[in-house]
């Protein structure tokens, strides 16, 4: 249970740093620092904001630490409605507050989505180390600027990891000098940071509320700190064994399968659409034999009448993103048909052509990738794959983010850290049926070591149904007031859950 947030307030007296070579050095023993908020809460919502350090190394925690921004929403003195709810975001690499996109900004986002657990729970929000708010921080703003000076739209003449490669390198050239400890960030470390922010606010259990890249933090904290965690939700998992790129050419066939799936058996789609299997797998084979260079819809962005060179592998790896929106995927067949048309309007799908992002930090992003998933790889699988589900899977292996570390050269993680999380928490696994980033049979398979779980699919979600969509949300607070009692795992009564896409027909 929660001990009264007044110790923790007393406690930041005690806060006093050192920049040291680029690290803050911190005695173990130092509380969280009470500062002023970052950003704007909602009229009458009760907010306390923190600085708080942890180790660099969990293991020497009497050295450098990190500094992260935290901010505790709702509750109050006695949170009287069971343990802190900490949300654990994805990424790797993505701020929990300020922007994700120029045009959205994440902080409303945990605002809303926990409206039905704050009147009586304190809900905890963090920048993970490196990303964010956080100090130091592993963005790159080389690749920011890059990417907005960019006056022309890039297209399939440099591959997309190639497209940054010369900011991308400076900027690890810049941390590296810098003096970082790029073995200091690991998912493992993130976890155990969890759990120095719960014991620095004062929470003996603390339930959990991840999502994406976030759901593989949660479960390290739950193999490192069982005690911890009483419960969690975990929307879109990803495993903590494995290579996640492996399964990248399956991953992105299976999605476009979904999808053409779905219309044969609706009425309406197949009968505006009978052809858009075949239709989306001409224009992929038509388009890598004679790639087009294509207007496109973005003039706010790159200007009147700019265009981009595209291929067939463009076209799936485009198509490929939109999966990720729940709402995108109505208008997918419709997009698709539309192009069959006319090839120009094949760029409604051409979306954030760089890596890098306002709201990423990079950093963190590659590091992750090329620490843990990277060096773990199967390319004799890719290639396996790819032969067997065809040319949207082969598109789906040209998504491997093993390009991106010869411009980001750190040491792997240990193949001995990857074996499955087993617990005995409640947990609730949460899918969308046509991720295409984390597909559903990643969770069923992680369910497997959790004997208290259930995993229930979103038959017309994207990524992250929870991170937004209305019945999601509710499931997952529904769960977190009473994990394990009556109805925790009750299916939803929603059209999101029992129903595919309802397709837009033009």
């Amino acid at each position: 249970m929660r001990k009264t947030m007044g110790v923790a307030l007393a406690l930041a007296a005690l806060a006093a740093t050192v920049v040291f070579g680029g690290w803050l050095r911190t005695p173990a023993e130092t509380g969280p620092a009470a500062v002023d908020c970052w950003f704007e809460p909602p009229s009458g919502e009760r907010v306390a904001c923190f600085r708080i350090l942890v180790p660099r190394d969990h293991d020497d925690p009497d050295e450098a630490a990190f500094d992260l921004p935290v901010a505790v929403i709702g509750g109050g003195a006695e949170a009287a409605g069971g343990p802190a709810v900490v949300m654990v975001n994805g990424g790797p690499g993505a701020a929990s507050f300020d922007t994700v996109y120029p045009e959205w900004s994440m902080t409303p986002l945990w605002f809303e989505i926990t409206e039905g657990l704050r009147a009586d729970r304190d809900v905890v929000v963090f920048d993970a180390r490196g990303t964010g708010r956080s100090r130091p921080s592993l963005d790159c703003p080389e690749a920011d600027g890059d990417a907005a000076g960019r006056t022309d739209p890039p297209g399939s003449e440099t591959p997309f990891f190639q497209r940054q490669s010369g900011s991308v390198g400076a900027c690890w050239n810049r941390l590296a000098a810098s003096g970082l400890d790029f073995g200091a960030i690991s998912t493992t470390a993130m976890a155990l940071d969890i759990a120095t922010i719960a014991e620095k606010l004062g929470y003996e259990t603390v339930d959990l509320w991840a999502f994406s890249f976030g759901t593989r933090v949660a479960l390290e904290t739950m193999r490192h700190r069982p005690g911890l965690v009483r419960a969690a939700v975990l929307d879109s998992a990803l495993p903590t064994h494995g290579s996640v790129d492996n399964d990248l050419p399956w991953m992105t066939w299976r999605a476009f399968e979904r999808l053409f799936d779905d219309c044969e058996r609706d009425s309406r789609c197949s009968g505006a659409y009978p052809t858009l299997r075949d239709d989306f797998l001409d224009l992929v084979e038509t388009l890598n034999e004679e790639p087009r260079r294509l207007a496109v819809h973005r003039e706010d962005r790159w200007g009147e009448g700019a265009r981009v060179l595209m291929n067939g592998d463009d076209l799936v790896f485009y198509a490929y993103d939109a999966f990720y929106v729940t709402e995108a995927l109505r208008y997918l067949p419709a997009v698709i048909e539309a192009g069959a048309r006319d090839p120009d309007n094949l760029t409604w799908f051409y979306r954030y052509p760089l890596l890098a992002d306002w709201g990423l930090s990079e950093g963190v992003s590659l590091t992750i990738w090329c620490r843990e998933f990277v060096p773990f790889t199967d390319e004799a699988e890719l290639r396996a794959q790819a032969e067997m589900y065809g040319p949207v899977a082969a598109a789906g292996a040209a998504i491997a983010t093993t390009p991106a570390c010869s411009d980001w050269p750190v040491e792997p993680m240990s193949r001995e850290n990857r074996s499955p999380v087993v617990s005995d928490a409640p947990a609730l696994f949460l899918s969308g049926a046509y991720d295409p980033v984390t597909p559903p049979r990643w969770s069923a398979e992680i369910a497997e070591g959790f004997p208290n779980a259930t995993h229930l699919v979103f038959r017309g979600a994207g990524h992250s149904p929870s991170a937004g969509e209305a019945c999601a949300v509710a499931t997952a607070v529904r769960f977190l007031r009473n994990p394990g009692g009556d109805g925790a795992f009750a299916e939803p009564d929603c059209k999101l859950y029992r129903e595919p896409p309802d397709f837009v027909i033009q």
